[in-house]
């Protein structure tokens, strides 16, 4: 009985592993869709105000002070768009470092369980051999 619930405990551990593994993965996709899509929303708005830029300076008699501000507009979004980029890269690394740690778990509890395996084997072939 006691081998059979150290077994049921390693199958929970196992299924709580992989649960954890899939949800990371679950959630670094959707990290990374919400990263892309985020990305490409500040590209639209760079090339949309460097359009404007164009036709500000096309135009004769541009004024100062609206091609400034949309200047300045445009680099707090370029800014912007590094820091979303930066703060997703380093949440994907820590996914992934968190992923590869429960890899490594499951590893593990793969391997407690071929050892749990083959102990209650070599138990069970001593009990035949005292009968």
């Amino acid at each position: 009985q006691l081998q059979g619930a150290k077994g049921a405990e390693m199958r929970r551990a196992e299924q709580l592993s992989r649960k954890k593994i899939e949800q990371a993965e679950a959630k670094l996709k959707a990290e990374t869709r919400a990263h892309e899509k985020r990305v490409l929303e500040m590209q639209y708005e760079i090339d949309k105000l460097r359009k404007q830029k164009l036709e500000l300076q096309c135009k004769t008699g541009i004024d100062p002070k609206v091609y400034e501000a949309e200047t300045f507009r445009a680099s707090i979004l370029q800014k912007r768009l590094t820091e979303l980029e930066s703060d997703k890269d380093r949440e994907i690394a820590k996914l992934q470092k968190k992923l590869k740690w429960y890899i490594e778990n499951q590893t593990v509890i793969d391997e407690l369980e071929k050892q749990h395996k083959d102990d209650e084997e070599q138990i069970e072939q001593l009990k035949e051999k005292c009968e």
